[in-house]
């Protein structure tokens, strides 16, 4: 899995002319099929803006990204077609996020996607909360809307017993520090206000003691 923070300001080289295009300046996702569409680019020398399809892109390294040849990286504004995707195109970074009940889970400030077909793998929010790409129900407008009413029973938060009281004493509570599952799967940073969803993921990874032990 690549991250969108490895990839935004890397450079796109042809193998054919040995020569850079430009800088990745963003990443335009296919609502639809929860993959990278196309990647926009800004002229190295400061020239305009240029659309490549991912389908061009070979390889994604630490430096570079890698496509067979430069002239499939056309200027935004002389393709119509082009422009059309880009404008249809959903932008994931600094999107909000609600879950299926309704409560705002807070922005996407990352997200991971596999290099190879540019499918979601992952999307990061800035309050530490992270959700596999099977929670993302739709990709519409500006917001992520995230389903959690598919987790299995076991995994539901508990009305009941210690963990139940715990979720009553926690929701609504404010993080003092940083917590991190012991899987490293859950994280949620300081400042974090508890929600029902952060505390349901937190349960799938035995956090919510620690959540408790931070407020």
């Amino acid at each position: 899995m690549k991250k969108s923070t490895e990839v935004l300001g890397l450079k796109v080289i042809g193998i054919k002319e040995g020569t850079d295009k430009g800088v990745i300046q963003d990443i335009v996702i296919d609502a639809e099929g929860k993959r990278i569409s196309h990647l926009i680019l800004k002229d190295s020398r400061g020239y305009g803006f240029y659309g490549l399809s991912f389908a061009e892109v070979l390889g994604i390294g630490a430096d570079y990204v890698i496509v067979p040849t430069i002239s499939g990286v056309k200027k935004l504004y002389e393709s119509q077609e082009l422009l059309e995707v880009i404008e249809k195109g959903f932008y994931l970074l600094g999107a909000t996020v609600l879950s299926s009940g309704g409560d705002i889970i807070g922005e996407v400030e990352d997200f991971a996607f596999n290099p190879k077909g540019g499918a979601l793998g992952r999307i990061m929010l800035n309050n530490g909360a992270d959700f596999p790409a099977e929670k993302i129900e739709s990709l519409a407008g500006s917001t992520v809307f995230i389903n959690l009413d598919d987790a299995p029973i076991e995994n539901a938060l508990p009305e009941e017993g210690i963990e139940g009281d715990s979720i009553r004493f926690l929701l609504g509570k404010t993080l003092r520090s940083a917590v991190v599952s012991e899987d490293g799967a859950f994280v949620a940073e300081v400042g974090t206000v508890l929600t029902e969803d952060i505390l349901r993921e937190a349960n799938l990874h035995d956090a919510l003691l620690t959540l408790t032990l931070n407020v």
